[in-house]
């Protein structure tokens, strides 16, 4: 059974009882803590079941308070109510104990998912979850549904839960069958929200099994930006950034002005996503012509080889280069090469507004011949050269902070 704190004398002492881990609330909590001077106690989120061994009064006089995410366990939310601490929810799970709450705006997360898929086109659209009853999982729902049929397109739930015995939710063989099963069934290209980035892998791992082009045919967004599953998953896999840094440091401020005696907030604060994290797994247009897919694809892969040309896209295509001119200009109307000079000019002006790369390093980074051949690109598509264009953007960005009182 773990040793608590000697005292209370050196300052406060905050017990961190997550009943579900996560390195994002474990940051944003210590970050606060770092800066008010706390002793955070985080050997509950391993070990939570030992604490809850001790008497509540016992652990009462060793902290002064609480930041919990109970996840609807009765038992942890019991053992927050028992010691009569301040404390903090950052989870909506149903729970016979009412708390302050810090949550994510899951709505607004879902939206922002819907609002990705449709910026790229795709108009056949689904949402995965693995139990429709968690509170993240229906919110979020709802906020990509609604977005998804207020521009006319249907959104389907997948929910695992609704199609298994409560018993077997996590037998894997059966969760990757049902899936495969529902993904391979519904119209193509697709666009899948995960509720979470765990069950986003999941998709991304039942596509390659069923061979299911990934983004080519299903695109895939997960939740929550977790770098550890998003960056090492076998495609590299897009997710909506819910802010659980920031949602984890407000809860540790709220649970500060609690501790110095102020009232709980009438209402729980929702903490809005920071945006869509963009990589490969969802990296597409959505284009039903699978060949014109692949070479989009292709080019947005391999655009900064400066040596990248029309017959490599072609051939990487399994097409002419004939063939490909055609149904590219069918699809886009745009022929490859503007697809890949389209390609490079954005990234470019990307680094002009947000670099102070020279224009030779960045015609370098873009896959451009040299730097005169951006500035003539450049001079070409906006009328302004480099310089001009960087420091129009600085002045303007300069201006948009001063209108929000921010220079």
């Amino acid at each position: 059974m773990p040793d608590l704190p000697p005292s209370r004398n050196s300052g406060r002492h905050v017990l961190l009882a997550l009943g579900w881990y996560s390195h994002k609330y474990h940051r944003g909590v210590a970050a606060h803590a770092k800066t008010a001077g706390w002793s955070l106690d985080a050997a509950m989120t391993h070990i939570w079941q030992d604490y809850l061994l001790r008497e509540p009064s016992e652990l009462s006089r060793y902290y002064d308070g609480i930041i919990c995410c109970h996840t609807g366990d009765p038992q942890i939310s019991e053992f927050v109510r028992q010691t009569g601490l301040p404390a903090v929810d950052l989870s909506a799970q149903e729970s016979n104990v009412e708390l302050p709450r810090v949550l994510m705006n899951n709505e607004a997360v879902g939206r922002l998912a819907a609002e990705e898929f449709l910026r790229r086109g795709f108009r056949h659209l689904t949402y995965c979850c693995l139990d429709h009853h968690n509170w993240a999982a229906i919110e979020r729902y709802n906020g990509f549904s609604n977005a998804i049929m207020n521009a006319g397109c249907n959104c389907p739930l997948l929910a695992w839960s609704q199609h298994c015995r409560r018993s077997d939710i996590l037998n894997r063989n059966e969760l990757y069958r049902w899936l495969a099963e529902r993904l391979s069934e519904l119209p193509k290209p697709l666009g899948v929200m995960a509720h979470n980035d765990d069950f986003a892998a999941i998709a991304l791992d039942v596509c390659l099994q069923t061979g299911l082009l990934v983004p080519e045919q299903v695109a895939v967004i997960g939740c929550d930006n977790d770098e550890l599953v998003c960056e090492f998953a076998k495609i590299p896999l897009s997710s909506v950034d819910a802010n659980m840094v920031e949602q984890a440091r407000q809860g540790a401020e709220l649970l500060d002005r609690l501790m110095d005696g102020e009232p709980p907030p009438a209402a729980s604060i929702r903490i809005e996503p920071k945006g869509v994290v963009i990589r490969q797994s969802s990296d597409i247009l959505a284009i039903t012509n699978l060949p014109v897919a692949l070479a989009l694809r292709y080019i947005w892969s391999n655009y900064t080889n400066p040596m990248l040309s029309v017959p490599d896209v072609a051939e990487a295509c399994g097409l002419s280069t004939r063939g490909l001119s055609k149904l590219f200009r069918q699809a886009l109307s745009r022929t490859v090469a503007d697809e890949i000079r389209r390609q490079r000019l954005r990234a470019a002006l990307q680094y002009l507004e947000q670099s102070s790369f020279n224009i030779g390093d960045i015609a370098a980074k873009c896959g451009f011949a040299s730097g005169k051949h951006l500035r003539q690109t450049l001079k070409r598509e906006t009328g302004k050269s480099p310089r001009k264009y960087r420091s129009k953007t600085v002045v303007a960005g300069k201006r948009n902070l001063w209108q929000q009182g921010k220079a």
